[in-house]
């Protein structure tokens, strides 16, 4: 949040998520992408359908036997409700909150213990509300940023992949490779010559260092929370590369780093 512009056209982040700074921010015009079709499709159900989507969610069974009976159905497309509420249950009630799929693209994250509640009906409909000042891009980030223009803020928050850690399947499999870095450090050259403003956060690794030398960028610590167990959820650094100052009380400057 500390390092937005206080001013922008349009937010776009092409790896979607959890959206979490989108829903922070609330911007009145925005631009979502992922390549996680089921993730874009229950975003688009929510905006137009809050409280059917929070009243079948809310109807199924928080049992194990369940979830995993609806793991391992069928995913059929026919109805766009179900298929929203499926995909918004099974990530509500797994392992973390972790999205993974096997070689075959099927979700196989096994069933969470303390999995909490599921959110208020409230929230599905602020969700909602902010949903509707967004346009919906499923597909590659490339495609997402097709169209990016002056006064544009851009923030980029992909999978990190190196050669320093396994590939375990999470955000889906193939979603995003070492051989994508370059193809993500090439786009923001695209945005910046477009005249937009980006922030890209990444792991601090070799192949997304090599970008630090030729833009603005800050290193920040950070907890790591996907771990099975809280003495794993270690602190690692992550680095933020702009092509604006990065300028924030919550980030102190690192020696040498512009």
């Amino acid at each position: 949040m500390a390092y937005v512009p206080s001013s922008m056209r349009r937010y776009i982040e092409p790896f979607a998520g959890s959206a979490c700074l989108f829903f922070s921010l609330r911007p009145h015009m925005a631009v979502l992408g992922d390549i996680n079709e089921d993730l874009l499709h229950a975003y688009g159900v929510v905006r137009a359908h809050p409280y059917q989507v929070y009243r079948l969610v809310s109807e199924m069974p928080k049992t194990s036997r369940y979830y995993y009976k609806l793991r391992d159905s069928a995913l059929s497309c026919d109805d766009g409700i179900t298929r929203a509420a499926r995909f918004i249950y099974l990530n509500r009630y797994c392992f973390n909150g972790v999205y993974r799929t096997n070689t075959a693209g099927k979700f196989n994250v096994p069933r969470g213990v303390k999995t909490g509640e599921l959110p208020s009906p409230e929230a599905f409909y602020r969700c909602a509300m902010a949903l509707r000042r967004a346009k919906l891009r499923a597909g590659d980030f490339e495609e997402c940023l097709a169209d990016v223009r002056p006064g544009d803020f851009v923030y980029l928050d992909p999978p990190y992949v190196s050669s320093c850690y396994r590939d375990r399947g999470e955000y889906g499999r193939n979603s995003f490779r070492q051989k994508d870095v370059g193809r993500l450090l090439a786009c923001l050259d695209s945005i910046d010559a477009a005249g937009a403003r980006f922030v890209l956060s990444y792991a601090s690794c070799p192949e997304i260092r090599v970008a630090r030398s030729r833009w603005f960028s800050s290193v920040i610590p950070v907890r790591r929370q996907v771990a099975g167990f809280g003495r794993h959820r270690r602190i690692v650094d992550e680095i933020l590369i702009a092509n604006m100052q990065l300028t924030s009380l919550l980030a102190p400057k690192v020696p040498g780093e512009r």
